[in-house]
């Protein structure tokens, strides 16, 4: 839709953390757990679906990674057929597009 502002990463962000119920301290942080690990996944994959300008090294230390981890995220979402990690994408995706902050393109 013409004149359409990117949605921002931190909205991108607060709406992960919203829909999965952690914290951005959450987010960011360390560990590993897939309750974390999901929604920083999907977080990734929208920031770089919506800001094509950031480089994977500037999406990685937005979460405290590395490149490497958002080239995972990217395959994670776009290939893995994970109940939770799906239904987590859908939710981000259809969040961003009712609240018309972006126009998505499939």
């Amino acid at each position: 839709m013409p004149g359409t502002l990117p949605i921002s990463e931190h909205k991108i962000i607060d709406i992960a953390c919203e829909l999965s119920g952690v914290s951005k301290e959450d987010l960011t942080g360390n560990s590993r757990k897939r309750i974390y690990v999901i929604p920083r996944h999907v977080a990734m994959y929208f920031i770089h679906k919506t800001h094509p300008k950031y480089s994977l090294e500037q999406i990685g230390w937005m979460f405290n990674r590395g490149h490497a981890t958002v080239i995972s995220a990217l395959k994670g979402v776009e290939t893995i057929k994970d109940r939770d990690l799906n239904d987590l994408t859908k939710k981000v995706g259809e969040r961003i597009k009712s609240n018309n902050l972006v126009s998505l393109k499939q």
